[in-house]
């Protein structure tokens, strides 16, 4: 995500915590690869020079030469399927997706929006293809698909199968299985060389996605090397030579399509160029943003060379969906990580677990924001107790620092002495008043990305007005609300400050209302709840406490 939302967040809590402390110490100091494009001479002439193989050296070129010939002559045949989950359709020419639909998402919140078709507008470069690389020249495999449709309920398992026989007798199969609740899918390449001549080649698996809007969340090429994630900027063309990969896919800000290799497969990704010190390893291309239309793609391929009669077979798992965190964590991949948490995603991430265990019962994400506010109070009263005491201590020797710093005006040292000594001898902090906010920090600006990414929450409904948890109040009646209750819990506080500071620090509620404007409703709907809470808890604190000479 950009700095933009995190520094506007910062400056919301630090301007928060000025207002929860108010006291003076506080005021005093906060490309991918293209869809995989065919390499021309006059643009990466030696790029190309290094991928070409000599049609002498490859004696199965007899098969690129007739599948050439017989690309425009193919009939395509479609196959539909269909489970609780998603609509897709396939055509067998290169076992393509041309459709996607997920049945629980749509374009929009209203109730005859379109569902969300990952596929969509990917006329030029299918969502995910099968092709044949011989030479360093790909071609569309002309597939025969075993069904014509597949219809899944849960529980429920199906398959269909892609196969196709060169003239010379090689064979390649393309497999997907599917299950009737699940976006993740069993998938399998298997060539067979039956014929009486060796064959090199390569089948590749490519995966693109093509986006037409902007956002500032990532959007193209992501990959896990060695445990971490990393996304690839499509504003910059870039190489890489990173191989080991547990998983590769396209993503944006709510989906996400994954090709997950088998453990000890014989496979390169994002192949296209291969190394001259190591012919058997490949570089990455990425592609330039243009027009604000980015095209993104990775390959999975399956380099062969087998002699008659020997085979081959990559297996992998296909995932294409949403980024639900509970299902992604299931699969123990690690494709969870595909979710953008942002810098505190170590408490984003339990947050949003709590978040859903809560809205499998109250079936309102609403709901779940209040009770997941309302156990994070409880669990830091204690702290909040501490806290406000030593606040209001400080209130009620007020006086006595007054006091003091008018006689050692003159005397920056001694008078920082006789201020350190009184506090010591009623043994109050002048820090402590921080500790509740700033242990909430990390939890409010996590509560923030959730909001922001999960899409859990998008389009999540409350109540009333309130129908996308996610966005902004169309009214910005929460956050005024918010900013009424900011201003009681401010005139609550104990403060050590003079007037003049006093009266500087009733505006930070209305700076803060026109901020929180724009942020999610959900985050104002924790904020309100924190405050109203906040409010009930000061009372009661200050009631129980003793009067301090």
């Amino acid at each position: 995500m950009e700095m933009n939302n995190d520094k506007r967040i910062i400056l919301a809590l630090v301007l928060s915590l000025a207002v929860f402390l108010g006291y003076s110490i506080i005021t005093d100091k906060y490309a991918p690869k293209a869809p995989l494009q065919k390499v021309e001479k006059k643009e990466a002439e030696p790029a190309t020079e290094i991928f070409e193989k000599s049609v002498a050296e490859n004696k199965a070129s007899g098969i690129a030469e007739k599948l050439a010939k017989k690309q425009t002559a193919f009939k395509e045949e479609i196959v539909e399927v269909e489970t609780s989950l998603f609509k897709a359709e396939f055509t067998s020419l290169g076992a393509a997706i041309k459709k996607w639909e997920l049945k629980k998402y749509g374009e929009t919140m209203d109730a005859n929006s379109a569902p969300v078709d990952i596929a969509k507008n990917q006329k030029n470069f299918p969502h995910v293809q099968t092709k044949l690389d011989i030479n360093g020249t790909e071609f569309v495999i002309p597939f025969k698909p075993s069904v014509k449709t597949v219809r899944l309920e849960k529980g429920e398992t199906g398959a269909v199968i892609f196969s196709w026989t060169s003239p010379e007798g090689v064979t390649i199969e393309k497999t997907y299985a599917f299950k009737g609740d699940d976006y993740m899918m069993d998938s399998s390449v298997k060539v067979l060389n039956n014929s009486k001549a060796e064959f090199r080649g390569s089948v590749v698996s490519s995966m693109a996605r093509v986006f037409t809007d902007k956002d500032q969340y990532h959007k193209g090429p992501i990959r896990s090397v060695g445990g971490k994630t990393k996304r690839q900027n499509l504003k910059t063309l870039k190489e890489s030579g990173e191989k080991e990969s547990s998983w590769i896919g396209v993503e944006d800000k709510y989906f996400l399509s994954v090709f997950l290799p088998s453990k000890g497969s014989n496979y390169f990704w994002n192949g296209e160029v291969a190394s001259k010190s190591e012919p058997s390893k490949y570089l990455l291309f990425w592609t330039k943003n243009v027009s604000h239309v980015s095209e993104s793609a990775v390959t999975l391929g399956l380099p062969l060379a087998l002699r008659p009669g020997e085979s081959g077979a990559l297996d992998y798992k296909l995932y294409i969906g949403p980024k639900e965190y509970d299902r992604l964590t299931s699969y123990g991949s690690g494709i969870e990580e595909a979710i953008e948490f942002g810098m505190f995603s170590f408490a984003a991430k339990p947050s949003l677990v709590v978040l859903n265990f809560f809205e499998r019962f109250m079936k309102n994400y609403g709901i779940a924001i209040i009770i997941f506010t309302i156990l994070l109070k409880i669990a830091f009263y204690p702290l909040t107790k501490y806290g406000l005491k030593s606040m209001k201590q400080i209130q009620q020797i007020q006086p006595q620092i007054l006091s003091l710093r008018e006689k050692y005006k003159d005397d920056k040292q001694r008078m920082n002495k006789e201020v350190f000594e009184l506090y010591k001898r009623y043994k109050v902090n002048p820090l402590s008043g921080c500790l509740p906010m700033v242990v909430q920090i990390p939890v409010f600006i996590a509560l923030y990305e959730v909001l922001l990414v999960a899409i859990e929450l998008r389009h999540a409904p409350f109540a009333f007005w309130l129908q996308d948890l996610s966005a902004q109040d169309p009214y910005y009646i929460t956050p005024v609300f918010m900013g009424i209750t900011m201003f009681v819990q401010q005139k609550m506080t104990p403060t050590a400050m003079d007037p003049a500071q006093e009266k500087i620090m009733l505006v930070m509620p209305v700076v803060l209302t026109f901020l929180f404007f724009t942020f999610p409703s959900g985050l104002i709907i924790y904020w309100i709840v924190n405050n109203l809470i906040s409010i009930a808890q000061q009372y009661q604190i200050y009631r129980e406490m003793p009067h301090t000479p």
